[in-house]
């Protein structure tokens, strides 16, 4: 009786062994599947997360550029030549649209992601200082953009894109003396900034 009572223990262990090891293998089955499922979202967010700090990464080198680089001397220039062209004491209202351009980005940790429709629109006025000369011997004027927005898209090659739209301010004086170009009380503000 003792022998046959074993057995059947020996029995009931072995089919509770199996029913706990299917429980462990179907929970481990969806352990595994909600951890993929995670892993693939974890990566995708990465992604996007990179191409986020791209876009403010371009942003802050478009505001350096602007503040202290071509892009504002170009655009500050763009609005005096015209004040100039145009042999004028005032341009009350100035619109400029720069066409769309795309920028490969280069580099080991940026191949593979792109900066596409880069836009700059601009309205701006500029006044001739009082009494002071206009056209060709423009001597002083007060430049101010009321708007310049810059927009573009920055992508990878997967299809994970982020657009932003930046709006900047400016105000400042521009003054030529003996043959020189020179920019005072210069201030680039950023307005606005939208995905």
């Amino acid at each position: 009786m003792m022998k046959n009572k074993l057995n059947n223990q020996k029995g009931e262990t072995l089919i509770m062994v199996i029913i706990v090891a299917v429980i462990l293998l179907i929970i481990g089955g969806a352990v595994l599947v909600f951890t993929s499922g995670n892993l693939a979202a974890t990566h995708k967010q990465g992604q996007e997360r990179q191409i986020y700090f791209i876009a403010k990464s371009t942003t802050q080198t478009i505001t350096d550029s602007l503040e202290k680089g071509e892009l504002g001397d170009y655009l500050k220039g763009m609005i005096i030549a015209d004040l100039k062209a145009k042999n004028t004491a005032e341009l009350v209202e100035s619109s400029w649209d720069i066409s769309p351009v795309t920028i490969a980005l280069e580099g080991e940790q940026l191949s593979g992601y792109t900066i596409t429709d880069v836009s700059i629109k601009l309205d701006s006025s500029a006044q001739v200082d009082k009494g002071g000369a206009i056209g060709a011997e423009l001597a002083k004027a007060f430049v101010s953009i009321k708007s310049l927005d810059v927009t573009f898209t920055v992508g990878d090659s997967v299809g994970n894109v982020y657009s932003l739209t930046v709006n900047y301010r400016f105000s400042g004086w521009y003054e030529r003396t003996a043959g020189k170009e020179i920019w005072s009380n210069c201030t680039w503000k950023v307005v606005d900034s939208k995905n």
